[in-house]
């Protein structure tokens, strides 16, 4: 090959290359489809309030399903992952070690004692508290504008649906939630 037809060459393979990259990008492998290319690029969601009472009987309303999360227990963080919903999480406590993922989060410092400027810092939607957090800390984070719940669940299986059901109201993420609690019950019932 000569010059003119190397030059040639690279040049359409940078054009094929940037017209698929968009589609790499997307994770698409084909072009998209007659509806998709109809739809407005500039489609606003109506996101709806969100309201919740937490297990202290406070009712929290935020504007919208909260996209920033802070973790204050391990049982939240887990319940979290398992929501599908860790991408949400920008903080979380010393003693949340699980999934793996965790360990990419910042740390907020301890249950009972989190430290309340890294926490602030991290500009969070929505702090979700477990049974140890101190109510005082939950007090200080509202005079901060900062929403927080605490969900409550006894250490038994209800409890643990009680969080699963809280943590999937107020993420969004209902149907997840329902595939979960639908599980455990199945499990429970064949080990009885």
């Amino acid at each position: 090959m000569d010059h003119k037809q190397t030059s040639i060459l690279s040049l359409f393979v940078l054009a094929l290359f940037c017209l698929a990259a968009p589609l790499w990008a997307t994770g698409q492998s084909e072009a998209p489809s007659d509806e998709q290319a109809a739809a407005p690029s500039d489609t606003v969601v109506v996101q709806e309030p969100v309201r919740f009472t937490d297990s202290r009987g406070v009712t929290v309303e935020l504007p919208e399903t909260p996209r920033r999360i802070i973790s204050l227990g391990p049982n939240i963080t887990e319940t979290v992952f398992a929501l599908n919903k860790g991408d949400l999480l920008v903080g979380r406590t010393d003693w949340c070690d699980y999934p793996a993922e965790v360990s990419g989060i910042a740390s907020v410092g301890g249950l009972q004692d989190p430290n309340l400027e890294a926490l602030v810092a991290l500009n969070p939607d929505l702090v979700i508290a477990s049974t140890h957090v101190d109510p005082e800390v939950l007090s200080k984070l509202e005079s901060f504008s900062i929403p927080a719940v605490l969900i409550y669940g006894e250490e038994s299986f209800e409890g643990m649906e009680d969080v699963i059901s809280g943590c999937a109201a107020l993420l969004g993420a209902e149907d997840r939630g329902k595939e979960l609690l639908k599980d455990i019950r199945s499990r429970r019932e064949a080990v009885a």
